[in-house]
């Protein structure tokens, strides 16, 4: 991970974002890390807490008909 102070963050921003990698860079203030520039990165479907909500439902033409009777219910 690179490090960098926030004079040079300021000064150099355009070409930061150029060569922003997966880990990211921290920008330091006297020494102290006081930011982190990451890439932005966009979520995908497969990426979604709900990956299922897209898909289209169905359901069968009799759908209140009664289950498939158990012999353990008789």
């Amino acid at each position: 991970m690179k490090y960098l102070t926030i004079s040079d963050a300021r000064s150099h921003l355009p070409g930061l974002l150029d060569q922003l990698d997966d880990q990211g860079m921290v920008i330091t203030r006297r020494g102290k890390p006081i930011a982190k520039l990451v890439r932005y990165r966009d979520k995908t479907p497969a990426e979604s807490h709900y990956p299922l909500r897209n898909l289209p439902l169905q359901m069968d033409e009799d759908f209140n008909a009664p289950l498939i009777a158990w012999e353990a219910l008789e």
